[in-house]
């Protein structure tokens, strides 16, 4: 699998290696059975052998029998229950409880919190006691949630998250980067860990192999699930017995996923400077005025790293840190700066609907194909707004009439301010993973200064006008558009010319160079001094007012 992108090949010279792996995995673990009444109502009866005790109350009584058991046994095996607060991020305080012994197994701490989740109710007819009505409130109710933190021999740190109430639903949280070292431990690549990612590594090529074979098998997924979910974690609500006598089995679908692509720099003085200056490149053409930046409190290592293979070590907020964020709709884009000379681009699904396809694990290869797709057409434009240029001919070209569609159309006037609101928004605007719409371009516009009476016929029309000069395009059978990374490269280079350096040098030009100013410290003040002089003498040939 070839994943270099534009991003890659202009900095390969910086870089040590490449390689794609999935991080954070979220899969929902339930019964399909249970999702109806009917179904609910046949598990009971071959629970207890009828539902005459089928009330709200007793559903509680199983969660509560449920959490009392988990009591028991951790009380037993001097295994952590930690109660915590519903927001507390479970990982992070179950850190500092991960066994140091690389050989063990088995579940090493479990967490209790509230959490709201979908839970049976049982309305009874007040004299005669039939049931009325089974059915799960739309506004789900905060109810215990266990948190099992097991220690797996194939993927590490593995997090089960229950319902205590039935049908017992759960999420499994796994964790992509772990699995793909203990696959290249087996495998004699030897690579090091900072944090959550690899920085060194013999082989950056096999390590993205096998990140691709993770993105590849869905049926590992599947196979670690059914080995701890029943055994370590349901067993509590339900025995062996009883799972055998009620059929009880899990399906599993994907609820969360980010995937990341990073690029191992030689050394981290070149990180930053090249983050830095991407960063300030591109934050104004993605409409971000303010970057969030965490300061560090240590300094980038400047030379080649040395091969060293010792246990990772967390080092996690010593280094500054700066997140370029862009979100459309579910999904979040992001690059930031990790470690010492990693630099990290990601694509996060908080929800896997956004993907509008199958969420079962057999649609796992093509999910993570999916946001690959995604992560590539993502740098390859965040690199043309970086790395911008513009022909000589490209505005003059721009100006003539065209068409599209058969219509005969106006060209584009630079000097309209609402046509360069447009132009300004298509940068930000090429980053949408699936295109945008005219609704898109006029909320943009509103949001970025245009007139109050822009109007959803002016952007179709502007788009119109795009579409002839072919710096937007449509796909056969689409309605949204979409613009490619050459033209994003185009339009941020006249902007870039236009703000950056034609407007500070007329600016500068109107006013007289002290006499006081003396030789020129630099280089580069002669050379703006001489472009300065040769603007002057220009504006006098063609006769313009200074």
């Amino acid at each position: 699998m070839n994943f270099r992108d534009e991003f890659h090949e202009h900095y390969a010279e910086h870089l040590l290696g490449l390689y794609d792996c999935p991080d954070r995995l979220v899969f929902l673990a339930y019964n399909p059975v249970l999702q109806s009444a009917g179904g609910f109502r046949v598990f009971w009866r071959n629970l207890f052998g009828k539902d005459a005790g089928l009330t709200s109350e007793h559903i509680a009584d199983l969660a509560g029998a449920m959490v009392r058991r988990v009591h028991g046994f951790c009380r037993k095996r001097n295994i952590p229950l930690e109660d915590t607060a519903t927001r507390e991020r479970k990982g992070d305080s179950a850190a500092s409880f991960i066994p140091r012994d690389p050989a063990f197994t088995g579940l090493f701490l479990v967490q209790k919190s509230m959490a709201p989740a979908p839970v049976w109710h049982v309305e009874r007819h007040r004299e005669k006691g039939y049931i009325i009505k089974l059915y799960r409130p739309k506004k789900w109710h905060c109810v215990r949630h266990l948190f099992f933190h097991i220690m797996d021999c194939e993927w590490g740190h593995v997090t089960i998250r229950m319902c205590a109430h039935p049908p017992f639903g759960a999420m499994v949280i796994l964790n992509g980067h772990e699995w793909v070292r203990r696959q290249a431990a087996r495998r004699g690549v030897e690579v090091r860990m900072d944090g959550n990612c690899f920085i060194e590594g013999t082989d950056f090529n096999r390590v993205g192999a096998l990140g691709e074979k993770l993105a590849a098998t869905p049926m590992a997924i599947k196979a670690l699930a059914d080995r701890w979910i029943y055994s370590a974690c349901l067993c509590f609500g339900l025995s062996t017995a009883e799972q055998r006598e009620t059929g009880f089995h899990y399906e599993y679908s994907v609820f969360q996923m980010e995937y990341s692509r990073n690029y191992v720099f030689n050394r981290g003085g070149a990180l930053d400077q090249i983050y830095q200056s991407l960063v300030d490149r591109t934050r104004r053409a993605l409409g971000l005025e303010e970057l969030k930046t965490i300061l560090g409190f240590k300094h980038r290592p400047q030379g080649r790293p040395t091969m060293a293979i010792k246990r990772s070590c967390n080092v996690q907020g010593v280094y500054d840190l700066t997140t370029l964020t862009v979100i459309w709709g579910g999904l979040k884009l992001k690059i930031y700066d990790k470690s010492g000379r990693l630099l990290r681009a990601e694509v996060t699904v908080n929800n896997a609907k956004a993907l509008r396809c199958a969420r079962s694990l057999s649609n796992i290869p093509a999910i993570m194909d999916r946001l690959r797709t995604i992560l590539k057409h993502f740098m390859d434009h965040v690199q043309a707004m970086n790395a911008a240029f513009i022909g000589p001919d490209e505005l003059d070209r721009w100006s003539q009439p065209g068409g599209a569609g058969g219509h005969r159309l106006a060209g584009i006037n630079l000097h309209n301010a609402r046509i360069r609101i447009v132009l300004s928004l298509l940068p930000l605007l090429s980053t949408a993973p699936d295109g945008f719409s005219s609704a898109d371009l006029l909320e943009g516009v509103r949001k970025h200064g245009g007139r109050p009476g822009y109007s959803i016929a002016q952007a179709r029309y502007d788009l119109q006008k795009l579409r002839g000069k072919g710096l937007v395009g449509r796909p056969p059978r689409r309605r949204k558009y979409q613009v490619r990374a050459a033209c994003v490269r185009q339009v941020s280079a006249y902007f870039a010319l236009n703000g950056e350096i034609i407007r500070p040098l007329l600016a500068a030009s109107a006013r007289p160079i002290p006499a006081s100013q003396g030789p020129q410290k630099n280089r580069a003040d002669a050379l703006r001094f001489q472009l300065l002089d040769t603007l002057a003498e220009l504006r006098r040939e063609a006769g313009i007012a200074a």
